[in-house]
């Protein structure tokens, strides 16, 4: 007896934990999209800014620093110095769902990527929930683990300004995933997914030069197919 209404009560202490959690966060989304000056120095800028010259200028000139400086101040309503200057340093692989954006105002855009971030962390969780159960954790705890990697400070910090994290989360939870179930082709092209921060994902691979080879090569199978 005893046992069951401390189960309820720690059920109910996480769902309100949740809820509460989950309503900060909303509040802070929609105080920083009501305020269009806070939004135009958002991070997403510099997304916007390379869909938009992906657009109207072409994929190959995507990098050019003058069209960057052009479409930025265009966003921001008013010349943008070097310093301020939000440089596109990221691979390729994302400019298709950039260009999309792009055919949208700078509001929606954001918007739109917002929720594109939030769906693609979300997606991830399925297969980590999968494999934590096939190493018999507790429900409560896979719960409490899945919750928190979806309310995590610094992925909401990085959906809120716009930034490429859950990109780079949804392609960690699949190679940790595959490594886990000894897939060391699905590993590897998993892997492939985080070279949106190059300068982490090729630390991550390195190792497997020495052990699990099958690893690294899919990840660079991926990492080829990626960089057109």
């Amino acid at each position: 007896m005893l046992k069951n209404i401390s189960s309820r009560l720690r059920w109910l202490f996480f769902i309100a934990a949740l809820a509460f959690q989950a309503t900060w966060y909303a509040l802070l989304w929609v105080s920083y999209v009501r305020d269009p000056q806070v939004l135009a120095e958002a991070d997403f800028r510099a997304f916007y800014a390379a869909g938009r010259i992906a657009r109207q200028e072409g994929f190959g000139r995507v990098y050019d620093l003058t069209l960057e400086h052009r479409f930025q101040a265009e966003v921001a309503g008013r010349p943008v110095t070097d310093e301020e200057l939000l440089t596109y340093n990221h691979p390729p692989f994302l400019l298709p769902v950039l260009w999309l954006l792009a055919h949208l105002d700078y509001s929606a855009a954001y918007i739109g990527y917002c929720l594109a971030q939030i769906l693609l962390a979300m997606a991830g969780l399925p297969f980590l929930f999968r494999m934590l159960r096939a190493k018999d954790w507790p429900t409560f705890q896979i719960w409490i683990l899945l919750v928190g990697v979806l309310l995590f400070q610094p992925l909401f910090i990085s959906i809120l300004k716009g930034q490429d994290t859950a990109f780079y989360l949804f392609g960690g939870i699949l190679w940790l995933c595959g490594l886990m179930r000894d897939d060391d082709r699905m590993a590897g092209l998993s892997l492939s997914l985080t070279l949106i921060r190059p300068q982490i994902a090729v630390v991550l691979a390195i190792p497997f030069l020495f052990r699990r080879r099958k690893v690294y090569w899919s990840f660079c199978a991926g990492g080829l197919r990626w960089d057109y």
